[in-house]
This record gives structure tokens, sequence and C-alpha cells, in this order.
């Protein structure tokens, strides 16, 4: 664990040093869109380095025990939405469509809003991360049965490479990522595990599967906690 924490810490740690010192010796020199490109990676580098520490302080607290959630009734098809509206820079900087598909007659839910939106937010990133341009990502929304309990499904599908059957549930452990998808993507095989632990609590499920166009995430909630 230790070994792989200080290699993802160090890797945009690096990357923020060593533009900096290159911005710093070509100030004079360099042109206003050189210069632009610094900033760039810096603060690129600086997301993805602040995105690992919430993540470990995240982790942390779950392993001590000590994660608090506020859980209240929420509509999830509000929280999709707005999950979207966030997102949407990302998805129209690769030209990627994402449809939500809403097929419950109620999506009210007891749960934590924050906590479901931290989920709903590494799935849809890690959906846009691994799709092809101009491709469509689907989120949809189904009543379901958990435990003979009423709950809602949510099921996040892409158009990616999808993920060897052996790997569906390896994913999920922390810092690891499939082989097929890990070469050239960033991350730190931490968001797909805090967002099952957080499921979970919840008493609900996540899990993967392949689909025949790609790859889908499926999390049910059950739609009121039992006393």
């Amino acid at each position: 664990f230790l070994a792989n924490m200080t290699h993802e810490l160090r890797t945009p740690m690096h990357a923020i040093l060593s533009f900096a010192e290159l911005g710093k010796a070509k100030t004079a020199s360099a042109s206003t869109q050189v210069t632009e490109n610094f900033f760039r990676q810096i603060h690129t580098s600086g997301k993805q380095l602040m995105e690992l520490i919430n993540d470990l302080l995240d982790l942390s607290k779950m392993e001590a025990g000590q994660m608090q959630y506020q859980f209240a009734e929420h509509d999830l098809m509000t929280l999709t939405a707005q999950c979207v509206d966030l997102l949407h820079p990302l998805l129209d900087k690769q030209g990627i469509q994402a449809q939500i598909i809403n097929d419950t007659g109620d999506a009210n839910c007891q749960c934590d809003g924050k906590r479901i939106m931290q989920v709903l937010t590494n799935l849809l990133s890690n959906a846009i991360k691994f799709s092809p341009q101009n491709s469509l990502i689907e989120i949809q929304l189904e009543e379901e049965s958990l435990n003979d309990r009423n709950a809602v499904a949510i099921n996040i599908s892409d158009q990616g490479p999808g993920i060897p059957e052996d790997e569906l549930e390896t994913v999920f452990d922390k810092f690891t990522q499939s082989s097929k998808t890990k070469s050239g993507h960033g991350g730190t095989g931490l968001g797909l595990s805090i967002s099952r632990e957080i499921i979970q609590v919840h008493a609900g499920s996540l899990y993967a599967t392949n689909t025949e166009s790609g790859m889908r995430f499926r999390f049910t909630l059950p739609v009121t906690r039992q006393s």
C-alpha cells in the first residue's frame, strides 16, 4: 500500500515541479502559448494530486470506521442530472454525449446525497476516460428489487474497450486497474473501491459487466433504510 501511495503521489508532484522549473527558466524567452501550456500542465497535475489526496483521506476514514454519512430523502434523477452538468466540460472536450433515461416512476431514495454524487462522479468520470471521442454514454435509472425491498438501479454504460471477464471483480480492489485499460490513462485505482464501500454502507450493490458495445457499471440502492 505504501509503495503504491508513494508512487501515485510522486507522479503529479514531479510534473508540477518539472513544469514550474521549466517556466522559471524560460520566463524571459518563452512565448505566451508556451507559458500557458506550462501553467496548464501544472494545473492538471495539481488537480490530479488533490483528487488523490481526497481519495486517500476517504480511504483512511473508511478503514478507521470514521466516514460520516447524512441520510435524507433525495431524488436520484436530480443527483444524476447534477453530476452530468458538473462533468459537461469533460464531455464536451471529448465530444461525448451523455443521455439520461429515467425508467422509474419515482427515483426518490433515502441516501447521503453528497456520497451518492461522489459515486456517480467516479463512475461517469471513469466512463468518460475510457470512451472514444464522439461516442455515447447512457445513464439509465430503473426500478429494481434488492433483497425483497423496493430499490432503484442506475446503469452507466459506455462504448469503451471493456474489461476482461476475470478482472470484473478485481477492478474494485484498492490501487487496481484493468490490464486492458490502465495503459496511457491516469487514475489511482481508488475511486471504484471507495464507490463500492459507499454503496455497501447504503445496503446496496455495485458491480461491473461487459456489454456488446462497451462497459457497464450498475449500482442499486434500496428506496428506504432499514430501521
